[in-house]
């Protein structure tokens, strides 16, 4: 983990916010990254699907909004003693605005479009969650083993 956050602050390769210790790093190329997800079925397929709130995930959660399908985020670190997960719900006349959409995606958009829900909710409402969008610091590519920000 250490040695992928050096090697990214090192050599530039970082994006906002930095610096990238103790977090899951943006990067250049993150918005590509979020472009292969297209070409994957499952995510073409899926019509719900949980996003973490990370930097590097939010063009993954604006390409989500931008397809029609239902993203949830969870509460960013956990500070809600009342919900830990959101619903992003934008408003029927706003749904075609790729600037409402990019804000909606963004952690600030989150505030505004968020709907926050308790896991008494969820459970009524009969969630099915189809594809979990997650970030990370590092990935085996033989395996999928993941290494996060490691809190």
């Amino acid at each position: 983990r250490n040695r992928v956050w050096h090697y990214l602050e090192k050599n530039n390769i970082a994006l906002f916010p930095r610096p990238v210790y103790h977090r899951i790093p943006n990067f250049i190329g993150a918005e590509d990254a979020a472009r292969n997800l297209l070409k994957l079925e499952c995510f073409q397929r899926a019509k719900t699907i949980k996003i973490n709130p990370d930097k590097p995930q939010q063009f993954v959660r604006y390409l989500a909004l931008k397809m029609g399908k239902t993203v949830f985020v969870p509460t960013p670190r956990l500070k809600s003693a009342h919900g830990f997960l959101n619903e992003i719900v934008i408003p029927s006349h706003m749904q075609k605005n790729d600037n409402v959409l990019q804000k909606a995606a963004t952690r600030k958009g989150l505030s505004e479009f968020g709907r926050l829900l308790t896991l008494d909710k969820l459970s009524q409402t009969n969630v099915k969650i189809d594809v979990c969008v997650v970030g990370s610091v590092v990935v085996d590519k033989r395996n999928g083993y993941r290494i996060g920000k490691g809190e």
